[in-house]
């Protein structure tokens, strides 16, 4: 049996898991999911700022849900690896993406030979961090 997750509860579930005030609210009255281990594939090499924010997740889900949350660093590919790696994992709720702008939006524009062109692959579940971008230039150097 399959128990798929909607947003609001996901949602409901990382806002409670982050701030470690209660269990699950909706998977404390459900045995079917999770029943093994969740796989949490981060596309970059440990120690950056995603992977720290996504250890971070991964140690409250594991308490709130009662199973591990494995953070399965796969780099490569300005992130393009694990990405594929996610997008061809059954859609069973246990491979998970956490994903970047990066990965999601940006690698799309720059890549011809992508197996995952848009996010049609994906199922989106939440929105963990936002960070701001700048993009400088000389202007005396760049007609934009």
């Amino acid at each position: 049996m399959t128990h798929r997750l909607n947003r609001k509860t996901f949602l409901q579930s990382l806002a409670l898991c982050a701030t470690g005030m209660a269990p699950l609210a909706g998977f404390a009255a459900t045995p079917a999911w999770p029943q093994r281990p969740i796989r949490l594939v981060v596309p970059f090499s440990p120690g950056g700022n995603t992977d720290l924010i996504a250890r971070l997740i991964a140690q409250g889900m594991g308490v709130e849900l009662g199973q591990p949350v494995i953070v399965d660093n796969v780099a490569g590919a300005n992130g393009s690896i694990g990405a594929s790696r996610v997008a061809t994992a059954p859609a069973d709720g246990y491979t998970l993406l956490f994903g970047t702008a990066g990965t999601q939006a940006i690698n799309q524009s720059l890549y011809r030979n992508m197996s995952e062109k848009n996010l049609d692959d994906y199922d989106y579940i939440a929105l963990v961090s936002s960070v701001p971008n700048v993009l400088v230039v000389n202007e005396s150097r760049t007609p934009v």
